[in-house]
């Protein structure tokens, strides 16, 4: 590809500038030069407000759909689950990134006192990692192909999860205790008070370094994070509990690029970023979502993964309080899997679910995942 750098929008948070210089550096590596623009989100600007009261869908990322419909970038860089199932008018998803890890993992208080001794933190963590540029402006190296690589982590996917040889924490085990688990997502919020219904849940917001400080300067027990953030900043040290038995939102893990609708140049040039195989199992969670009309936010677990040739859906559903706990799996042969999303949905709502969509509609029970 000729011409102008590429301009890629971005959340100036660390892990979405991650994100953001993942993409760059597959656009170099495909002759394709590139710089980075940061733009402030509502969910950036506004952190004194729960998110289920700012609405849930597209505060993270509204804002740089408004920047590419303007023509102010060419691209932007989302984890793929905060994007609405309802796109807007104009724009398209120009691809899917291979999928890291998608589990919820635990952080015990203790991990993250440990995480922020470790690195000196004691305060704020600022708004981007050191030599990022201020939001709403061009990196200095926008005119240049010499771009720094993601930094300390491995590529999505490739990493293994890694969780520290420690013991479960007591709270975990012992069904009398009453510990104070910090989340901002319902979803994770239900789940967890369904398995532990004696625990307390609270409010975190933030992102991942913001969350940690949280965490270690409060008396809570442990906090749930996405462990795909925290293997791709390097921080797979402060992951105390895997916890496979909470199903991920939908597409959790993958990140996507949106560009405009018509840009079929810069769609080709994301081929050196696009898995087919993440793009198939995200695709059909999404679509789960779409057709259960809850959005990204509302407390919906779905996870879908290919073993020889057939694809497997697993699918949850809860309210907030933990409460109306339902889940189901299903299987398709790849070639008829297409539909697989839409199906599981109508049988998630045949199952009782369209009673907590009604709620979902009603805003009594909305919640974001963002940021992990």
């Amino acid at each position: 590809m000729t011409g102008k750098p590429l301009r890629i929008g971005t959340r100036d948070s660390i892990l979405a500038t991650w994100q953001a210089r993942f993409v760059q550096e597959r656009l170099m590596r495909a002759g394709c030069p590139s710089g980075l623009h940061f733009i402030k989100t509502e969910g950036d600007r506004v952190l004194d407000t729960p998110l289920p009261l700012m609405g849930g869908k597209g505060v993270f990322t509204k804002a740089l759909d408004d920047a590419l419909l303007s023509g102010e970038i060419d691209l932007a860089v989302h984890s793929l689950k905060d994007i609405p199932t309802r796109l807007p008018a104009g724009l398209a998803i120009g691809a899917v990134s291979e999928r890291e890890d998608p589990a919820d993992v635990l952080v015990t208080r203790e991990a993250a006192r440990a995480y922020l001794a470790g690195t000196g933190v004691s305060s704020g963590t600022g708004s981007g990692p050191p030599g990022t540029a201020s939001p709403g402006t061009a990196s200095p190296d926008a005119a240049s192909t010499d771009t720094a690589s993601p930094h300390t982590a491995s590529s999505p996917g490739s990493s293994g999860l890694r969780i520290p040889d420690t013991a479960p924490p007591q709270y975990l085990k012992d069904p009398e205790y009453r510990a104070v688990i910090a989340s901002s997502s319902n979803r994770r919020i239900g789940q967890w008070l369904s398995r532990y219904p004696l625990h307390q849940v609270t409010d975190i917001r933030g992102n991942v370094q913001t969350r940690l400080r949280k965490l270690a300067e409060s008396d809570w027990d442990g906090a749930i994070f996405a462990a795909a953030g925290l293997v791709r900043l390097g921080l797979q040290d402060v992951m105390s509990v895997r916890l496979d038995w909470m199903l991920p939102a939908p597409a959790q893990g993958a990140m996507a690029v949106m560009i405009r609708a018509d840009d079929e140049r810069i769609r080709k040039a994301l081929t050196s970023v696009h898995d087919p195989d993440s793009a198939l199992c995200t695709g059909i969670e999404r679509d789960v979502l779409h057709a259960l009309e809850g959005g990204c936010s509302a407390p919906v677990g779905a996870l879908v993964t290919v073993a020889r040739d057939v694809v497997h859906l697993l699918l949850a559903t809860v309210y907030p309080d933990g409460t109306g706990f339902l889940s189901f799996q299903m299987s398709e042969t790849r070639d008829l899997a297409r539909d697989l999303g839409r199906r599981a949905a109508d049988e998630a709502l045949r199952r009782g679910a369209d009673m907590l969509i009604r709620d979902l509609r009603g805003g009594s029970a909305t919640g974001s995942d963002a940021e992990g």
